[in-house]
């Protein structure tokens, strides 16, 4: 009787210590991986392996590790950023935002880059190369070639409020390799919004941004479709740098927008050159005021018709242009006309077809449904 007592409590107390140990929770990840290393350079991928199979790294490949907790970089074919997360060696990534072109010649390393990296993985630094691996795979990276680093200007994370607060001009553009000057009145300019707004020097464009570090992310862009011949080429090119992803960088006064499709070099206004000047006193001597008038939007292009004004004037597409699109679009009007009340200026038309002035919108300062001016 006594053993069979002593048998169960010693049963009892062993039952009871695994509960315990089971109940713990699991440990946190630790290593002595020092996340300020990510932070200090570029990293350019060298190899991928998948399955076993080790392939060198084609196009360029990059990521970039900014402090505020954003990852940005490039697949060899597609931009890609979002938010990361570090616990002692481990990275977490989420959700991994990318740009949707498909290049044939990189698919399997992108593929490779985009499986790895949407799951949890490992970190590790090894003879100044970045390992990161996980159950699909590894990721090689090193810091990029010494005559990459000093040809291009240094990359950091933009103030937002920096580029909001200027009207930026186009001054040279690179397309194919070769780098040509600007032509007409080309420009861009940022709102705190979260919109983005110019010319191409001969249509008006605009759409939503997301700045993710580095990174400008553009969306729902929009072009008025005016065709200019001379100007064909310019157009071109800024569509395709703004149609994807772009690389920002300021860069000795400059900004600097580039992808795979080229690149946008745009200067401050104040810091044009004395012709680009003279091209553009007109915005630099603008007077915005509050104005109330008639706003219609139809087939991605607006008007808009102060009050007491006879001449509806076509609207240029940046700063508040997208709150007044929203607030039209919300109403289901029909093309029929809304009164509005902005904050706005009138700006010569860079287009060499049409009217010879634009409306540019600063700030909605309110919306209504009706049709006619009070």
């Amino acid at each position: 009787m006594t053993t069979s007592l002593r048998t169960d409590q010693f049963l009892f107390l062993a039952l009871l210590s695994l509960l315990f140990f089971c109940s713990c929770p699991p440990a946190e990840p630790t290593s002595s991986f020092d996340a300020s290393q990510l932070y200090r350079n570029d990293w350019q991928l060298i190899s991928y392996t998948v399955n076993g199979q080790k392939t060198a790294a084609s196009g360029m490949a990059n990521l970039r590790f900014e402090q505020a907790g954003q990852l940005g970089g490039n697949s060899g074919c597609n931009s890609l950023g979002g938010d990361f997360k570090i616990k002692g060696n481990q990275l977490f990534v989420g959700p991994l935002l990318m740009t949707k072109r498909y290049c044939q010649e990189t698919a399997n390393q992108e593929n490779a880059i985009t499986r790895i990296l949407g799951d949890t993985v490992s970190l590790a630094i090894d003879a100044e190369q970045l390992i990161i691996s996980n159950d699909q795979g590894t990721l090689v990276y090193g810091p990029p070639a010494e005559d990459i680093s000093q040809a291009d200007p240094p990359k950091s994370s933009i103030d937002e409020a920096i580029l909001a607060a200027k009207d930026w001009l186009l001054v040279r553009y690179e397309t194919s390799g070769k780098m040509q000057d600007a032509k007409n009145l080309a420009f861009l300019s940022f709102s705190k919004e979260g919109s983005i707004g110019g010319s191409s020097g001969c249509n008006s464009f605009g759409g939503e941004i997301e700045i993710i570090g580095a990174h400008l992310v553009t969306r729902e862009m929009a072009m008025t479709e005016a065709f200019c011949e001379e100007y064909a080429e310019q157009e071109t090119a800024i569509a395709a740098v703004l149609g994807d992803s772009a690389e920002m960088v300021l860069h000795q006064g400059e900004l600097h927008l580039r992808n795979q499709e080229g690149t946008l070099i745009y200067q401050p206004q104040e810091a044009a050159s004395p012709t680009q000047a003279a091209t553009t006193a007109a915005i630099g001597e603008r007077a915005s005021a509050e104005i109330g008038g008639l706003f219609v939007y139809i087939a991605d292009s607006a008007g808009f018709q102060p009050c007491g004004d006879s001449e509806s004037y076509p609207v240029s597409m940046e700063k508040g242009y997208l709150a007044c699109e929203r607030a039209y679009t919300g109403m289901e009007k029909g093309g029929e006309p809304a009164y509005i009340v902005v904050r706005g200026y009138t700006a010569p038309n860079p287009a060499p077809e049409g009217k010879r002035t634009m409306f540019v919108i600063e700030e909605l300062v309110r919306s209504t449904a009706e049709t006619s001016c009070p």
